[in-house]
C-alpha cells in the first residue's frame, strides 16, 4: 500500500480560512486510490516563506527525508510554495527522495508509478506559478 501523507495550509490565520475542506477532499482522494494516510499536516501561514520557516512543512519533509512516505497529496501547487522558485525547489527535493507529489486540481502526480519525473508535472508547474504569481503577489 503506498503510503502518504496530507498537507492543507491556508495562508492566513483568520477564521474565514481552514483547511478543513482540503484536508477532507484529499482523504477522499486517498480512500478512492486505497492509500495509507500516515498523517494529516494543517498549517496557517504564508507560503512565502522559507521551508525552515513553516514548521508544518518542514516536519513533513522529515517523513519523506527518513523514507516513510511515498507520496503527499496537496490542494493545489501554492500549498508548496508561493514562487516558481520555491515550488520547484520543493518539487525537485521531494523527487531527490523518490517521494511523489500529488497535486489535486490539476490532477497530476509529479512521479510516474516507477518513481522517473512526470515531465508534464513540471511544465504545469512552472506554467502556474508563472501565471498565476502576479495574483497570488496582490493578495
Amino acid at each position: 500500500m503506498i503510503k502518504t501523507v496530507i498537507y492543507s495550509r491556508v495562508s492566513s490565520e483568520s477564521e474565514r480560512q481552514d483547511t478543513e475542506r482540503q484536508t477532507k477532499e484529499l482523504q477522499q482522494y486517498a480512500k478512492r486510490m486505497n492509500y495509507e494516510v500516515v498523517e494529516v499536516f494543517e498549517e496557517k501561514g504564508s507560503g512565502f516563506k522559507k521551508n525552515d520557516q513553516r514548521p508544518v512543512f518542514s516536519k513533513m519533509l522529515e517523513l519523506a527525508k527518513e523514507g516513510s512516505i511515498d507520496k503527499i497529496l496537496v490542494w493545489e501547487l501554492s500549498r508548496i510554495g508561493r514562487s516558481v522558485l520555491q515550488s520547484l525547489q520543493n518539487i525537485q527535493l521531494l523527487h531527490d527522495l523518490k517521494v511523489g507529489l500529488y497535486i489535486k486540481n490539476f490532477n497530476l502526480e509529479t512521479l510516474n508509478e516507477d518513481k522517473t519525473p512526470n515531465s508534464l508535472s513540471m511544465f504545469m508547474a512552472v506554467s502556474y506559478t508563472h501565471l498565476t504569481l502576479p495574483t497570488i503577489c496582490s493578495v
